[in-house]
């Protein structure tokens, strides 16, 4: 049954006003703003499971911000009311997400003092991380796994304390095959509430990645959690940024899914260390990795969808092309239940990938990286594709099927990158 959401405030609004300390409701006239408040409705969040996780995030603004509260009171005549059907909905999606978090902090600490012990650093990265320091409420971050970092001379060992602790390599590829296609190693430990899933990296970043990140580069920024523990680090603010807006737009680049948790980490993030007055990027090291347009699109997609005022002066330092930022708003700006054919979806990943790369060395790598390990682009597949029998003709449309989807792709939007798109806002 869909539920009834009229005259209320919308979820995102609702983040808005929260991220913003009572001031905005968010900017209205930006196009992406408008997309994602008619798309992210309360029926969409909690009965169809689009962007749920942030769920408990809204059920703490509505019943615990005084924020929500000051506003309700003060202005009793713009609507911001949420039904009794919604909060109770959004409460038991806090509670399963609160026990869920419950577990895994505790497993998290089992584990760090197990390799403090062993004197194995480890490096915590993103949602526990950013949960425990950075959301009012440990519950309020959802996490799907525990990231650690650990230096590769001594996966060894910290693969032998996960063991110890009742954790085993999950199913998929054997250990070698992990090592030469994954940058870590995925644990997992059952338990009767819920499993705890563990990725053991050694890196932030495939082979295949387009990343020039060095390794060694994030262990010398990285600074200690507490005096009283010499083995448990953190990045330094400035990079764990970096690795969230590339982690963020890997992802979107993936799926054509831009996740509002990801934004949200980063906003609080700078929020907590610069006062809403932007994050401090290093533009260099964004340059060095090679990802000054993935930090460029990330910013920019979170000045559009959240009133906070980013550091203008960083955009203007990574500003790129403006064509390659139009090829990617309208991508943005495509409707998220859009039905799309896997052809037609492969070449709008392929685009994303493509528009977010420098040199034209790397986006010839990047096609060939992505017709060797896609498995819609094995040639059994082409060959039925295509229906040719000729060996020589099958190898030749496996080569150029990345161009042939790529072509497609340009072709389907180039109209419409020449006029404007219109959205209507969510009543």
């Amino acid at each position: 049954m869909e539920l009834r959401t009229l005259n209320m405030i919308t979820p995102l609004e609702l983040l808005n006003l929260y991220l913003s300390d009572g001031k905005s409701v968010g900017p209205t006239e930006s196009k992406l703003y408008q997309k994602f408040n008619s798309e992210l409705t309360w029926d969409a969040l909690l009965n169809e499971g689009y962007q749920q996780d942030l769920a408990p995030m809204l059920y703490y603004i509505i019943t615990k911000s005084s924020v929500f509260k000051t506003l309700n009171f003060e202005h009793r005549t713009l609507n911001l009311f949420v039904s009794d059907e919604i909060q109770s909905k959004l409460k038991d999606l806090y509670n399963h997400y609160l026990v869920r978090n419950m577990i895994q902090f505790k497993e998290l600490d089992t584990i760090l003092d197990a390799f403090e012990k062993e004197g194995v650093d480890v490096i915590q990265l993103k949602g526990a991380w950013i949960a425990k320091n950075y959301y009012p409420d440990p519950a309020l971050r959802p996490m799907g796994d525990l990231d650690l970092l650990v230096r590769k001379e001594d996966l060894k060992r910290a693969k032998e304390c996960l063991v110890k602790n009742g954790y085993e390599l999950a199913e998929g590829p054997a250990e070698d095959d992990w090592e030469k296609r994954h940058f870590h190693f995925p644990y997992i430990k059952n338990t009767q509430l819920s499993p705890t899933l563990v990725e053991l990296h050694f890196d932030i970043r495939a082979k295949s990645d387009l990343i020039k990140s060095n390794i060694l580069e994030l262990w010398k920024n990285a600074t200690l959690v507490n005096a009283d523990r010499e083995h448990i680090f953190t990045l330094s603010s400035g990079y764990l940024l970096l690795h969230l807006f590339w982690h963020t737009y890997l992802h979107l680049s993936k799926d054509l899914s831009l996740r509002l948790l990801y934004l949200i980490d980063i906003a609080l993030i700078q929020r907590a260390h610069n006062g809403n007055q932007g994050p401090q990027i290093n533009s260099d090291a964004a340059k060095k990795w090679g990802i000054q347009k993935q930090v460029y699109f990330t910013m920019d997609a979170l000045n559009k969808l959240f009133n906070i005022h980013l550091n203008t002066n960083l955009l203007e330092k990574l500003r790129h092309n403006s064509y390659y930022l139009k090829i990617f708003d309208f991508l943005m700006l495509k409707k998220e239940k859009e039905q799309t054919s896997k052809d037609m979806k492969l070449a709008y990943t392929i685009i994303l990938n493509l528009i977010a790369v420098n040199s034209i060395f790397d986006k010839i790598k990047l096609l060939l990286t992505y017709n060797s390990e896609n498995p819609f682009s094995n040639r059994e597949r082409i060959k039925k594709k295509y229906s040719c029998l000729s060996v020589k003709m099958n190898f030749l449309l496996f080569v150029l099927h990345p161009v042939i989807l790529l072509i497609r792709g340009l072709k389907g939007f180039y109209k419409l990158l020449r006029k404007p798109i219109s959205h209507t806002t969510q009543n």
